[in-house]
């Protein structure tokens, strides 16, 4: 569940709140690409196409959505990871996963 990667995790802890970032990320990545395939799979190709474009313009929106949002801290870990700049990644992430479960409802449940 994701929202327990974030249970004991403080902002002053950078190496645990990088870490439950990064778990969080992964999570909503996975569903992203399942609900993302399952759509694909039940499209047209011209619509197909349509949400190739679509998703290369949202993966720029959301990098620059990171790229703000860790603009914002200057911590970064030793391998030059920004905290921020991965939990924001998880959060467009999340948002995208709930918006295409919206938007596509009648493909993924046609009855």
């Amino acid at each position: 569940h994701a929202l327990q990667l974030w249970d004991n995790v403080t902002s002053e802890n950078r190496a645990a709140f990088l870490t439950a970032a990064e778990q969080e990320r992964a999570l909503w990545d996975y569903e992203l690409n399942y609900v993302y395939q399952m759509i694909r799979e039940r499209l047209e190709q011209e619509e197909m196409e349509a949400l190739k474009v679509m998703e290369v313009e949202w993966i720029k929106e959301r990098d620059l959505y990171a790229e703000k949002a860790s603009a914002k801290s200057s911590v970064k870990n030793a391998q030059n990871q920004n905290p921020d700049y991965v939990r924001a990644l998880a959060e467009k992430t999340k948002e995208r996963c709930y918006w295409l479960v919206s938007e596509y409802e009648d493909v993924l449940n046609p009855n």
